[in-house]
Protein backbone atom coordinates (compact mmCIF):
# COMPACT_ATOMS: atom_id res chain seq x y z
CA UNK A 1 0.00 0.00 0.00
CA UNK A 2 1.53 3.19 -1.00
CA UNK A 3 2.95 5.64 2.21
CA UNK A 4 -0.05 8.48 1.15
CA UNK A 5 -2.90 5.77 1.32
CA UNK A 6 -1.39 4.47 4.43
CA UNK A 7 -0.94 8.32 5.84
CA UNK A 8 -5.01 8.73 5.29
CA UNK A 9 -6.46 5.85 6.68
CA UNK A 10 -4.44 6.37 9.47
CA UNK A 11 -5.65 9.71 10.35
CA UNK A 12 -9.27 8.63 9.38
CA UNK A 13 -8.89 5.84 11.84
CA UNK A 14 -7.05 7.94 14.32
CA UNK A 15 -10.13 10.18 14.12
CA UNK A 16 -13.06 7.77 14.59
CA UNK A 17 -10.78 6.42 17.53
CA UNK A 18 -11.03 9.87 18.87
CA UNK A 19 -14.72 9.73 18.59
CA UNK A 20 -15.15 6.83 20.67
CA UNK A 21 -12.96 8.33 23.19
CA UNK A 22 -14.59 12.39 22.95
CA UNK A 23 -17.74 10.61 22.52
CA UNK A 24 -17.77 8.89 25.60
CA UNK A 25 -16.10 11.63 27.32
CA UNK A 26 -19.05 13.71 26.17
CA UNK A 27 -20.78 12.21 27.86
CA UNK A 28 -19.75 12.22 31.60
CA UNK A 29 -18.63 15.49 30.41
CA UNK A 30 -22.03 17.16 29.96
CA UNK A 31 -22.87 15.98 33.66
CA UNK A 32 -18.92 16.11 35.72
CA UNK A 33 -16.93 18.86 34.26
CA UNK A 34 -18.96 20.88 31.54
CA UNK A 35 -22.05 20.87 34.38
CA UNK A 36 -21.51 21.28 38.56
CA UNK A 37 -25.20 20.78 40.90
CA UNK A 38 -27.03 23.32 41.74
CA UNK A 39 -29.93 21.75 43.40
CA UNK A 40 -30.34 17.85 44.29
CA UNK A 41 -33.64 16.60 45.90
CA UNK A 42 -34.24 12.80 46.99
CA UNK A 43 -37.22 11.15 47.72
CA UNK A 44 -37.02 9.18 49.84
CA UNK A 45 -39.58 6.35 51.58
CA UNK A 46 -40.42 9.07 54.86
CA UNK A 47 -38.68 12.18 54.02
CA UNK A 48 -36.94 14.53 51.10
CA UNK A 49 -33.51 16.06 51.57
CA UNK A 50 -32.74 18.91 49.62
CA UNK A 51 -28.63 19.72 49.05
CA UNK A 52 -28.05 23.21 47.85
CA UNK A 53 -24.49 23.59 46.24
CA UNK A 54 -22.78 27.49 46.28
CA UNK A 55 -19.72 28.36 44.69
CA UNK A 56 -17.79 25.36 43.16
CA UNK A 57 -15.98 23.28 45.60
CA UNK A 58 -18.01 23.87 48.19
CA UNK A 59 -19.96 21.63 50.61
CA UNK A 60 -23.36 21.72 50.16
CA UNK A 61 -25.85 23.07 51.93
CA UNK A 62 -28.12 20.15 52.85
CA UNK A 63 -31.48 19.48 55.31
CA UNK A 64 -35.00 17.50 55.17
CA UNK A 65 -38.37 18.88 54.63
CA UNK A 66 -39.32 19.07 58.14
CA UNK A 67 -36.96 22.03 58.83
CA UNK A 68 -38.51 24.27 55.95
CA UNK A 69 -40.89 26.99 56.42
CA UNK A 70 -42.77 29.79 54.47
CA UNK A 71 -43.38 33.05 55.43
CA UNK A 72 -44.93 34.92 52.00
CA UNK A 73 -42.26 34.94 49.36
CA UNK A 74 -39.39 33.32 52.02
CA UNK A 75 -38.59 30.26 52.30
CA UNK A 76 -36.27 29.27 55.52
CA UNK A 77 -34.41 26.90 57.12
CA UNK A 78 -34.53 27.26 61.21
CA UNK A 79 -35.02 30.37 61.24
CA UNK A 80 -32.64 31.33 58.19
CA UNK A 81 -33.41 32.83 55.12
CA UNK A 82 -32.75 30.28 51.64
CA UNK A 83 -35.24 31.49 49.24
CA UNK A 84 -36.90 34.41 47.89
CA UNK A 85 -37.80 35.27 44.46
CA UNK A 86 -34.16 36.27 43.20
CA UNK A 87 -33.03 33.13 44.01
CA UNK A 88 -31.56 30.94 46.50
CA UNK A 89 -29.67 32.18 49.45
CA UNK A 90 -26.12 30.67 50.33
CA UNK A 91 -23.75 32.10 52.69
CA UNK A 92 -24.87 35.24 52.48
CA UNK A 93 -24.79 34.98 48.35
CA UNK A 94 -28.03 34.65 46.18
CA UNK A 95 -27.93 32.17 43.15
CA UNK A 96 -30.87 32.97 40.65
CA UNK A 97 -32.65 29.42 39.43
CA UNK A 98 -32.38 30.92 35.75
CA UNK A 99 -28.40 29.51 36.67
CA UNK A 100 -30.14 26.09 35.85
CA UNK A 101 -29.41 24.35 32.37
CA UNK A 102 -30.27 21.22 32.85
CA UNK A 103 -32.45 18.52 34.80
CA UNK A 104 -31.35 15.12 35.43
CA UNK A 105 -33.91 12.17 36.97
CA UNK A 106 -33.18 8.91 38.25
CA UNK A 107 -35.80 6.67 39.71
CA UNK A 108 -35.05 3.23 41.37
CA UNK A 109 -37.52 1.25 44.33
CA UNK A 110 -36.03 3.23 47.03
CA UNK A 111 -35.35 6.82 46.23
CA UNK A 112 -36.06 9.35 43.20
CA UNK A 113 -33.45 12.17 43.24
CA UNK A 114 -33.29 15.54 40.80
CA UNK A 115 -30.81 17.13 39.77
CA UNK A 116 -30.49 20.60 38.45
CA UNK A 117 -27.20 21.22 36.99
CA UNK A 118 -25.73 24.48 35.98
CA UNK A 119 -23.09 25.27 33.38
CA UNK A 120 -19.00 25.25 35.22
CA UNK A 121 -17.77 28.82 35.33
CA UNK A 122 -14.81 27.70 33.86
CA UNK A 123 -16.20 25.58 30.99
CA UNK A 124 -16.29 26.37 27.18
CA UNK A 125 -18.66 29.17 26.28
CA UNK A 126 -21.81 27.91 24.24
CA UNK A 127 -22.07 28.63 20.61
CA UNK A 128 -25.24 30.42 19.67
CA UNK A 129 -26.39 29.69 23.32
CA UNK A 130 -30.49 29.99 23.78
CA UNK A 131 -32.18 30.03 26.88
CA UNK A 132 -34.47 26.92 26.56
CA UNK A 133 -36.04 26.57 29.95
CA UNK A 134 -38.98 28.04 31.85
CA UNK A 135 -38.60 28.88 35.30
CA UNK A 136 -40.16 30.48 37.99
CA UNK A 137 -40.00 31.22 42.06
CA UNK A 138 -43.55 31.67 43.76
CA UNK A 139 -45.05 32.87 40.12
CA UNK A 140 -47.17 30.26 38.70
CA UNK A 141 -46.46 28.99 35.09
CA UNK A 142 -48.80 28.30 32.34
CA UNK A 143 -47.89 27.00 29.35
CA UNK A 144 -50.27 27.43 26.13
CA UNK A 145 -51.37 25.41 23.50
CA UNK A 146 -49.02 27.22 20.68
CA UNK A 147 -46.08 27.11 22.95
CA UNK A 148 -42.82 24.91 22.93
CA UNK A 149 -40.53 25.22 25.64
CA UNK A 150 -37.05 23.52 24.31
CA UNK A 151 -35.95 22.60 27.65
CA UNK A 152 -37.93 21.59 30.88
CA UNK A 153 -40.61 23.64 32.83
CA UNK A 154 -39.57 24.13 36.14
CA UNK A 155 -41.33 25.75 39.26
CA UNK A 156 -40.46 26.54 42.95
CA UNK A 157 -43.48 27.02 45.00
CA UNK A 158 -45.88 27.25 43.22
CA UNK A 159 -48.06 25.21 39.94
CA UNK A 160 -47.63 24.51 37.02
CA UNK A 161 -50.24 24.22 33.75
CA UNK A 162 -49.18 22.68 30.62
CA UNK A 163 -51.01 22.99 27.33
CA UNK A 164 -48.38 23.22 24.73
CA UNK A 165 -45.76 21.38 24.66
CA UNK A 166 -42.32 20.47 26.83
CA UNK A 167 -39.73 18.97 25.22
CA UNK A 168 -37.87 17.88 28.60
CA UNK A 169 -38.82 17.56 32.07
CA UNK A 170 -41.84 19.06 34.05
CA UNK A 171 -40.52 19.60 37.64
CA UNK A 172 -43.47 21.42 40.61
CA UNK A 173 -40.98 21.79 44.20
CA UNK A 174 -43.98 22.14 46.42
CA UNK A 175 -46.44 22.60 43.84
CA UNK A 176 -49.22 21.25 41.64
CA UNK A 177 -48.91 19.97 37.94
CA UNK A 178 -51.75 20.11 35.40
CA UNK A 179 -51.42 18.79 32.15
CA UNK A 180 -54.40 19.05 29.05
CA UNK A 181 -55.70 17.30 26.71
CA UNK A 182 -53.33 18.75 23.94
CA UNK A 183 -50.31 19.00 25.85
CA UNK A 184 -47.11 17.02 25.17
CA UNK A 185 -43.98 16.19 27.50
CA UNK A 186 -41.09 14.51 26.05
CA UNK A 187 -39.69 14.17 29.36
CA UNK A 188 -40.89 13.05 33.01
CA UNK A 189 -43.42 14.65 35.20
CA UNK A 190 -42.33 15.24 38.79
CA UNK A 191 -44.65 16.98 41.66
CA UNK A 192 -42.88 17.38 44.89
CA UNK A 193 -45.18 17.69 47.90
CA UNK A 194 -47.91 18.25 45.03
CA UNK A 195 -50.50 16.85 43.10
CA UNK A 196 -50.59 15.73 39.38
CA UNK A 197 -53.38 16.15 37.16
CA UNK A 198 -53.23 14.42 33.60
CA UNK A 199 -56.21 14.79 31.11
CA UNK A 200 -56.38 11.43 29.70
CA UNK A 201 -55.80 12.77 25.91
CA UNK A 202 -52.31 14.36 26.85
CA UNK A 203 -48.89 12.53 25.54
CA UNK A 204 -46.48 11.60 28.07
CA UNK A 205 -43.02 10.39 26.91
CA UNK A 206 -41.74 9.94 30.35
CA UNK A 207 -42.01 8.87 34.14
CA UNK A 208 -44.69 10.35 35.91
CA UNK A 209 -44.75 10.42 40.04
CA UNK A 210 -46.27 12.70 42.57
CA UNK A 211 -46.59 12.48 46.17
CA UNK A 212 -50.30 13.03 46.14
CA UNK A 213 -49.82 16.38 48.53
CA UNK A 214 -48.51 14.74 51.56
CA UNK A 215 -45.97 16.30 53.02
CA UNK A 216 -44.05 12.70 54.58
CA UNK A 217 -45.13 10.77 51.77
CA UNK A 218 -44.58 6.81 51.14
CA UNK A 219 -42.58 5.97 48.05
CA UNK A 220 -45.48 3.03 47.16
CA UNK A 221 -48.19 5.28 47.50
CA UNK A 222 -46.68 7.64 44.62
CA UNK A 223 -48.11 7.06 41.22
CA UNK A 224 -46.42 6.04 38.50
CA UNK A 225 -47.25 5.26 34.88
CA UNK A 226 -46.02 5.70 31.14
CA UNK A 227 -48.06 6.79 28.24
CA UNK A 228 -46.88 5.34 25.34
CA UNK A 229 -48.09 4.88 21.93
CA UNK A 230 -48.53 1.68 19.95
CA UNK A 231 -50.42 2.82 16.54
CA UNK A 232 -50.84 2.49 13.00
CA UNK A 233 -50.44 5.52 11.09
CA UNK A 234 -49.90 6.19 7.25
CA UNK A 235 -47.24 6.76 5.15
CA UNK A 236 -47.40 9.49 2.53
CA UNK A 237 -44.01 10.22 0.19
CA UNK A 238 -43.28 11.71 -2.80
CA UNK A 239 -40.13 12.37 -4.50
CA UNK A 240 -39.61 14.24 -7.85
CA UNK A 241 -35.84 13.57 -9.98
CA UNK A 242 -34.39 13.09 -13.35
CA UNK A 243 -35.16 9.29 -13.78
CA UNK A 244 -38.44 8.45 -11.91
CA UNK A 245 -40.01 11.77 -12.58
CA UNK A 246 -43.47 12.45 -10.11
CA UNK A 247 -43.45 9.45 -8.11
CA UNK A 248 -45.99 9.54 -5.00
CA UNK A 249 -46.14 6.39 -2.76
CA UNK A 250 -48.69 5.29 -0.23
CA UNK A 251 -48.44 3.16 2.60
CA UNK A 252 -48.94 2.10 6.02
CA UNK A 253 -46.50 2.40 9.56
CA UNK A 254 -46.75 0.25 12.77
CA UNK A 255 -44.97 2.12 15.91
CA UNK A 256 -45.06 0.67 19.16
CA UNK A 257 -42.97 3.01 21.47
CA UNK A 258 -42.13 0.73 24.15
CA UNK A 259 -40.10 -1.50 21.34
CA UNK A 260 -42.14 -4.84 22.49
CA UNK A 261 -43.81 -5.22 18.91
CA UNK A 262 -41.52 -4.84 15.97
CA UNK A 263 -41.72 -1.55 14.16
CA UNK A 264 -43.09 -2.61 10.28
CA UNK A 265 -43.26 -0.25 7.55
CA UNK A 266 -45.02 -1.02 3.83
CA UNK A 267 -45.70 1.55 1.21
CA UNK A 268 -45.58 1.66 -2.92
CA UNK A 269 -45.76 4.12 -5.47
CA UNK A 270 -45.63 4.65 -9.03
CA UNK A 271 -42.99 6.22 -11.20
CA UNK A 272 -44.89 8.21 -14.29
CA UNK A 273 -41.42 8.85 -16.33
CA UNK A 274 -39.38 5.46 -15.56
CA UNK A 275 -43.25 3.83 -15.59
CA UNK A 276 -41.99 1.46 -12.94
CA UNK A 277 -43.53 0.35 -9.68
CA UNK A 278 -41.59 0.89 -6.53
CA UNK A 279 -42.00 -1.07 -3.13
CA UNK A 280 -40.92 -1.32 0.25
CA UNK A 281 -41.48 -3.40 3.24
CA UNK A 282 -39.51 -3.36 6.25
CA UNK A 283 -39.25 -4.53 9.43
CA UNK A 284 -37.31 -4.32 12.84
CA UNK A 285 -37.39 -5.36 16.03
CA UNK A 286 -35.12 -3.88 19.26
CA UNK A 287 -34.23 -5.87 22.18
CA UNK A 288 -32.34 -4.89 25.46
CA UNK A 289 -33.41 -1.25 25.28
CA UNK A 290 -30.60 0.20 28.27
CA UNK A 291 -28.14 -0.61 25.11
CA UNK A 292 -30.54 -1.44 22.07
CA UNK A 293 -29.77 -4.45 19.84
CA UNK A 294 -31.94 -3.79 16.91
CA UNK A 295 -32.74 -6.50 14.12
CA UNK A 296 -34.39 -6.03 11.23
CA UNK A 297 -34.83 -6.36 7.10
CA UNK A 298 -36.46 -4.87 3.98
CA UNK A 299 -37.91 -5.93 0.91
CA UNK A 300 -37.79 -3.42 -2.11
CA UNK A 301 -37.66 -2.50 -5.53
CA UNK A 302 -36.41 1.27 -5.48
CA UNK A 303 -34.56 4.13 -6.93
CA UNK A 304 -31.13 3.78 -5.59
CA UNK A 305 -28.79 6.22 -4.97
CA UNK A 306 -25.60 6.58 -3.14
CA UNK A 307 -25.58 9.63 -2.78
CA UNK A 308 -27.81 10.60 0.18
CA UNK A 309 -24.88 11.86 1.95
CA UNK A 310 -24.73 14.81 -0.15
CA UNK A 311 -28.46 15.55 -0.61
CA UNK A 312 -31.29 14.06 1.26
CA UNK A 313 -33.86 12.84 -1.22
CA UNK A 314 -36.59 15.45 0.38
CA UNK A 315 -34.10 18.49 -0.44
CA UNK A 316 -33.44 17.22 -3.63
CA UNK A 317 -37.03 17.10 -4.65
CA UNK A 318 -37.31 20.63 -3.99
CA UNK A 319 -34.40 21.70 -6.01
CA UNK A 320 -35.38 19.61 -9.00
CA UNK A 321 -38.84 20.98 -8.86
CA UNK A 322 -37.99 24.86 -8.39
CA UNK A 323 -34.64 24.76 -10.82
CA UNK A 324 -33.94 22.01 -12.83
CA UNK A 325 -31.37 20.71 -10.39
CA UNK A 326 -30.63 17.03 -9.57
CA UNK A 327 -27.58 16.32 -7.32
CA UNK A 328 -28.34 12.43 -6.75
CA UNK A 329 -27.13 9.86 -9.86
CA UNK A 330 -29.33 6.67 -10.00
CA UNK A 331 -30.10 2.98 -10.50
CA UNK A 332 -32.74 0.63 -10.34
CA UNK A 333 -32.68 -1.85 -7.09
CA UNK A 334 -34.79 -5.15 -6.40
CA UNK A 335 -33.67 -7.38 -3.55
CA UNK A 336 -33.03 -6.64 0.26
CA UNK A 337 -31.06 -5.94 3.45
CA UNK A 338 -31.07 -7.83 6.43
CA UNK A 339 -28.90 -6.15 9.41
CA UNK A 340 -28.12 -6.39 12.83
CA UNK A 341 -27.13 -2.81 14.94
CA UNK A 342 -25.91 -2.80 18.49
CA UNK A 343 -25.87 0.50 19.98
CA UNK A 344 -24.02 0.79 23.58
CA UNK A 345 -24.07 4.60 24.22
CA UNK A 346 -26.73 6.76 22.52
CA UNK A 347 -24.14 8.70 20.40
CA UNK A 348 -22.34 5.44 18.78
CA UNK A 349 -23.75 2.11 16.72
CA UNK A 350 -22.49 -0.40 15.16
CA UNK A 351 -24.28 -2.81 12.25
CA UNK A 352 -23.98 -5.48 10.26
CA UNK A 353 -25.68 -6.56 6.75
CA UNK A 354 -26.52 -8.66 3.94
CA UNK A 355 -27.39 -6.64 0.84
CA UNK A 356 -28.76 -8.64 -1.93
CA UNK A 357 -29.71 -7.11 -5.00
CA UNK A 358 -30.34 -7.26 -9.12
CA UNK A 359 -29.90 -3.78 -10.99
CA UNK A 360 -31.53 -2.02 -13.63
CA UNK A 361 -29.87 0.91 -15.45
CA UNK A 362 -32.32 3.96 -16.64
CA UNK A 363 -31.78 6.58 -18.37
CA UNK A 364 -32.40 10.59 -17.02
CA UNK A 365 -35.13 12.27 -18.74
CA UNK A 366 -33.24 15.40 -19.05
CA UNK A 367 -36.79 17.56 -20.49
CA UNK A 368 -38.49 17.04 -17.12
CA UNK A 369 -40.33 19.98 -15.96
CA UNK A 370 -39.17 22.52 -13.35
CA UNK A 371 -41.36 25.89 -11.82
CA UNK A 372 -38.62 28.06 -12.51
CA UNK A 373 -35.70 26.31 -15.02
CA UNK A 374 -37.10 27.46 -17.81
CA UNK A 375 -35.49 25.58 -21.13
CA UNK A 376 -32.77 24.09 -18.45
CA UNK A 377 -32.20 20.40 -19.32
CA UNK A 378 -31.00 17.71 -16.79
CA UNK A 379 -27.98 16.18 -16.79
CA UNK A 380 -27.55 12.58 -17.61
CA UNK A 381 -27.76 10.11 -14.85
CA UNK A 382 -23.73 9.61 -13.84
CA UNK A 383 -22.79 12.44 -16.26
CA UNK A 384 -19.82 12.67 -14.19
CA UNK A 385 -18.35 9.61 -15.70
CA UNK A 386 -16.29 10.06 -19.37
CA UNK A 387 -18.76 8.90 -21.92
CA UNK A 388 -17.07 6.13 -22.91
CA UNK A 389 -16.26 4.42 -19.77
CA UNK A 390 -20.23 5.16 -18.98
CA UNK A 391 -21.50 3.26 -21.75
CA UNK A 392 -19.56 0.18 -20.59
CA UNK A 393 -20.14 0.13 -17.26
CA UNK A 394 -23.80 0.47 -17.98
CA UNK A 395 -23.87 -2.66 -19.78
CA UNK A 396 -21.94 -4.13 -17.11
CA UNK A 397 -24.38 -2.99 -14.32
CA UNK A 398 -27.89 -3.54 -16.34
CA UNK A 399 -28.87 -6.75 -15.13
CA UNK A 400 -27.03 -7.81 -13.11
CA UNK A 401 -26.94 -9.18 -9.30
CA UNK A 402 -24.80 -8.60 -6.09
CA UNK A 403 -24.68 -10.20 -2.68
CA UNK A 404 -22.07 -8.40 -0.28
CA UNK A 405 -21.49 -7.72 3.53
CA UNK A 406 -21.66 -4.64 4.76
CA UNK A 407 -20.29 -3.02 8.13
CA UNK A 408 -20.62 0.13 9.03
CA UNK A 409 -19.95 2.56 12.16
CA UNK A 410 -21.63 5.76 13.41
CA UNK A 411 -20.69 8.30 15.76
CA UNK A 412 -22.52 11.69 16.67
CA UNK A 413 -22.36 13.58 19.81
CA UNK A 414 -24.21 16.77 18.98
CA UNK A 415 -26.42 18.47 21.23
CA UNK A 416 -30.36 17.22 19.84
CA UNK A 417 -31.77 20.56 20.56
CA UNK A 418 -29.06 22.69 19.23
CA UNK A 419 -26.76 20.69 17.25
CA UNK A 420 -24.13 23.48 16.63
CA UNK A 421 -25.12 24.74 20.11
CA UNK A 422 -21.19 23.58 21.54
CA UNK A 423 -18.07 21.22 20.27
CA UNK A 424 -19.32 17.99 18.52
CA UNK A 425 -17.49 15.34 16.66
CA UNK A 426 -19.64 13.28 13.71
CA UNK A 427 -17.94 10.61 11.72
CA UNK A 428 -19.25 7.12 9.77
CA UNK A 429 -17.04 4.47 8.58
CA UNK A 430 -18.69 1.80 5.85
CA UNK A 431 -16.89 -1.44 4.34
CA UNK A 432 -18.65 -3.33 1.51
CA UNK A 433 -17.26 -6.49 0.69
CA UNK A 434 -18.00 -9.30 -1.56
CA UNK A 435 -16.74 -12.90 -0.80
CA UNK A 436 -15.29 -15.27 -2.66
CA UNK A 437 -17.77 -16.76 -4.18
CA UNK A 438 -20.53 -15.03 -3.60
CA UNK A 439 -20.96 -13.28 -7.01
CA UNK A 440 -20.35 -13.96 -10.19
CA UNK A 441 -21.18 -10.17 -12.16
CA UNK A 442 -18.69 -8.44 -9.59
CA UNK A 443 -15.57 -8.34 -7.97
CA UNK A 444 -14.25 -5.79 -5.49
CA UNK A 445 -14.17 -4.00 -1.55
CA UNK A 446 -15.08 -0.61 -0.98
CA UNK A 447 -14.46 1.53 2.13
CA UNK A 448 -15.44 5.11 2.98
CA UNK A 449 -14.73 7.06 5.99
CA UNK A 450 -15.85 10.58 7.09
CA UNK A 451 -14.76 12.65 10.44
CA UNK A 452 -16.11 16.03 11.35
CA UNK A 453 -15.50 18.25 14.32
CA UNK A 454 -16.78 21.22 15.31
CA UNK A 455 -14.95 23.24 17.85
CA UNK A 456 -16.59 26.50 19.54
CA UNK A 457 -13.66 29.67 19.77
CA UNK A 458 -15.88 31.18 22.05
CA UNK A 459 -19.59 32.65 22.47
CA UNK A 460 -19.60 33.90 18.80
CA UNK A 461 -17.44 32.05 16.91
CA UNK A 462 -16.07 28.65 16.04
CA UNK A 463 -14.46 25.88 13.51
CA UNK A 464 -15.73 23.27 11.45
CA UNK A 465 -13.43 20.21 10.04
CA UNK A 466 -14.21 17.92 7.64
CA UNK A 467 -12.44 15.10 6.68
CA UNK A 468 -13.70 12.26 4.01
CA UNK A 469 -11.55 9.29 1.79
CA UNK A 470 -12.93 6.66 0.06
CA UNK A 471 -11.00 3.87 -1.35
CA UNK A 472 -11.47 0.39 -3.65
CA UNK A 473 -10.24 -3.26 -4.24
CA UNK A 474 -11.15 -4.90 -7.25
CA UNK A 475 -13.13 -3.80 -10.20
CA UNK A 476 -15.52 -0.72 -8.67
CA UNK A 477 -18.73 -0.60 -10.69
CA UNK A 478 -20.30 2.70 -11.72
CA UNK A 479 -22.76 2.84 -9.17
CA UNK A 480 -20.20 2.63 -6.44
CA UNK A 481 -17.95 4.67 -7.81
CA UNK A 482 -16.50 8.61 -5.73
CA UNK A 483 -16.85 11.72 -6.80
CA UNK A 484 -15.48 14.83 -6.12
CA UNK A 485 -16.59 18.36 -6.93
CA UNK A 486 -19.15 20.75 -5.79
CA UNK A 487 -21.51 20.14 -2.71
CA UNK A 488 -20.43 18.22 0.89
CA UNK A 489 -16.57 17.76 -1.50
CA UNK A 490 -15.46 20.49 -2.96
CA UNK A 491 -17.11 23.91 -3.51
CA UNK A 492 -16.19 25.90 -6.16
CA UNK A 493 -16.20 23.19 -9.10
CA UNK A 494 -18.82 21.97 -10.77
CA UNK A 495 -21.28 19.57 -8.77
CA UNK A 496 -19.56 15.58 -9.15
CA UNK A 497 -16.94 17.13 -11.99
CA UNK A 498 -14.62 14.19 -11.43
CA UNK A 499 -15.13 10.23 -10.66
CA UNK A 500 -12.63 7.68 -9.71
CA UNK A 501 -11.98 4.52 -7.80
CA UNK A 502 -10.47 6.19 -4.38
CA UNK A 503 -10.81 10.16 -3.73
CA UNK A 504 -9.96 12.31 -0.42
CA UNK A 505 -11.41 16.08 0.23
CA UNK A 506 -11.25 17.75 3.42
CA UNK A 507 -12.95 21.08 4.09
CA UNK A 508 -12.19 23.67 6.82
CA UNK A 509 -14.91 26.13 7.82
CA UNK A 510 -14.40 29.44 10.00
CA UNK A 511 -18.00 30.53 11.78
CA UNK A 512 -19.25 33.47 12.82
CA UNK A 513 -22.23 34.27 14.88
CA UNK A 514 -23.82 37.58 14.84
CA UNK A 515 -24.73 38.99 18.13
CA UNK A 516 -28.26 39.03 19.51
CA UNK A 517 -29.76 36.86 16.68
CA UNK A 518 -29.31 32.92 15.93
CA UNK A 519 -30.71 33.75 12.27
CA UNK A 520 -27.26 34.77 10.06
CA UNK A 521 -24.48 33.03 10.58
CA UNK A 522 -21.52 33.93 8.02
CA UNK A 523 -18.65 32.13 7.36
CA UNK A 524 -15.32 31.55 5.60
CA UNK A 525 -14.12 28.30 3.52
CA UNK A 526 -10.94 26.22 2.49
CA UNK A 527 -11.62 22.95 0.64
CA UNK A 528 -9.13 20.76 -0.80
CA UNK A 529 -9.27 17.36 -2.49
CA UNK A 530 -7.88 14.85 -4.25
CA UNK A 531 -9.43 11.76 -6.87
CA UNK A 532 -7.73 9.04 -8.77
CA UNK A 533 -8.93 6.21 -11.83
CA UNK A 534 -6.45 4.19 -10.54
CA UNK A 535 -6.25 3.69 -6.85
CA UNK A 536 -2.28 3.91 -6.63
CA UNK A 537 -1.92 6.85 -8.75
CA UNK A 538 -3.93 8.77 -6.50
CA UNK A 539 -0.86 10.73 -4.51
CA UNK A 540 0.15 12.05 -8.22
CA UNK A 541 -3.11 12.88 -8.70
CA UNK A 542 -3.75 16.26 -9.32
CA UNK A 543 -4.72 18.98 -5.68
CA UNK A 544 -7.88 20.64 -6.34
CA UNK A 545 -8.35 23.62 -4.14
CA UNK A 546 -11.25 26.16 -3.48
CA UNK A 547 -11.65 29.20 -1.28
CA UNK A 548 -15.10 30.74 -0.30
CA UNK A 549 -17.47 32.60 2.27
CA UNK A 550 -20.84 31.47 2.79
CA UNK A 551 -23.98 32.58 4.75
CA UNK A 552 -25.85 30.29 7.07
CA UNK A 553 -29.51 30.91 8.26
CA UNK A 554 -31.18 29.34 10.73
CA UNK A 555 -29.19 25.89 10.06
CA UNK A 556 -32.21 25.40 7.64
CA UNK A 557 -30.21 27.53 4.14
CA UNK A 558 -27.09 27.88 3.29
CA UNK A 559 -25.36 29.97 0.35
CA UNK A 560 -22.01 29.62 -0.56
CA UNK A 561 -20.09 31.51 -3.61
CA UNK A 562 -16.51 29.49 -4.06
CA UNK A 563 -13.61 30.19 -6.49
CA UNK A 564 -11.73 27.33 -7.40
CA UNK A 565 -7.75 27.72 -7.39
CA UNK A 566 -6.33 25.10 -10.00
CA UNK A 567 -7.61 27.96 -12.98
CA UNK A 568 -6.61 31.47 -12.80
CA UNK A 569 -9.92 32.39 -15.43
CA UNK A 570 -12.24 30.43 -13.15
CA UNK A 571 -15.42 32.40 -12.03
CA UNK A 572 -17.59 31.90 -8.75
CA UNK A 573 -19.67 29.04 -8.31
CA UNK A 574 -23.14 29.45 -6.23
CA UNK A 575 -23.60 26.38 -3.83
CA UNK A 576 -27.11 26.33 -2.42
CA UNK A 577 -28.02 23.98 0.03
CA UNK A 578 -30.65 23.13 2.51
CA UNK A 579 -30.15 22.11 6.18
CA UNK A 580 -26.96 20.55 7.52
CA UNK A 581 -25.89 17.48 5.60
CA UNK A 582 -22.76 15.85 6.93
Amino acid sequence: MPSYRFLLISILIFLISVNIYAADKYRKFDRRMDMVDFLEISAGAKSTTYSVYGATGEAPLTFDDSKISRSGDKITINGEPLLDRDGFIILGSTYSPDLIDKTELSFDNKLTVIRFMRRSPESQPKFRSRKKNNIAIFDDINIAGSDFIRGSVVSFWSDIIIEGEVNEDVIAVHGNISIGKQAVVRGDVVAIDGKIDIAGEATIYGRIQSSGGEKHHRLDRWRRWHKKEKDFSPIIRFYYNRVDGVTPQLGVQFVDEDSLLPRVEIYSGYAFSSEQWRYHVGLEQSFLLERPITIGGSMYRKLATEDDWIMPENDNTIFALIATEDYRDYYEAEGGYIFARFTPYRFINFEMGVLLEEYNWLDAHTDLWSLFGGNKLFHENYYGVPYDKRLNEITALDGAEMASLNMKINIDNRDEEIPFGGSFWIGTAALEWLPDGWNDDFDFTRYFIRAARFQTLNEYSGMYFKLGYGGSNGDLPIHRRFFLGGLETLLGYRHKEYSGREFWFGNAEYRVSIPRTDDVEPLLAYNLGQIAEEPEKLGDAELKQSIGFGVIFEESLRIDLAKRLDRSDSSFEIHVRLGFNF
